[in-house]
């Protein structure tokens, strides 16, 4: 979908509407399908999934097919669990990057995304987009699009760019406010192996 972009200041529409849900959201599920994109558009998955997230820094991502994968953060420690390979990934977390929506949506607070990307806002379809731009050019992500509901502000599509020009866009289905604070701890399943990373 081509989507005329501008830059903060000059069309402030679609980082208003990115303002306005991430005050009017402070938890929430998102619901999504999902498609991924090489840089030719060739497509390379489907898959569908969840998102929960609640501000300050914590959320949690399971991907149901076509892999079984889990991501969730508490605002202190990020666990990532691939179900395939039975291997926990365990790290401090950081606010370094804001590499990916999860991060950007728990944050709570758009000074924090400005501190990392470029903001710009724009119109594509029946959508108002918010862009933000990778400031650094070591981030795996190049540049996270969110498309708004013109009407009701709901967030309604994600598209990720990540540093070879890849896509992943997810189309969010359903949308419901508020998460158990339970969602967003993770002990580890006997058996699988537990990797500890450090910054």
């Amino acid at each position: 979908m081509a989507v005329a972009m501008t830059p903060a200041g000059a069309a402030d529409d679609g980082i208003t509407y990115f303002d306005r849900f991430l005050k009017s959201t402070p938890a929430a599920l998102m619901e999504f399908r999902q498609v991924s994109f090489d840089a030719n558009g060739r497509l390379l998955s489907e898959g569908v999934g969840r998102l929960w997230f609640s501000q300050p820094w914590k959320y949690r991502l399971e991907y149901d097919a076509p892999d079984h994968f889990l991501l969730i953060s508490d605002g202190e420690t990020v666990w990532e669990y691939d179900q395939d390979l039975q291997q926990v990934i365990v790290r401090p977390f950081s606010s370094e990057g804001l590499s990916g929506i999860f991060a950007a949506l728990s944050a709570g607070d758009l000074d924090v995304v400005r501190e990392h990307y470029t903001l710009y806002s724009g119109i594509g379809g029946d959508l108002r987009w918010a862009g933000a731009d990778a400031i650094s050019p070591d981030n795996s992500v190049r540049r996270v699009r969110l498309g708004f509901d013109g009407t009701l502000g709901d967030l309604k599509q994600v598209e990720i760019i990540d540093a070879f020009d890849g896509v992943v866009r997810m189309n969010i289905y359903h949308l419901e406010k508020g998460a158990e604070d339970t969602l967003f701890h993770f002990t580890p399943p006997p058996g699988v192996d537990v990797v500890y990373e450090r910054r």
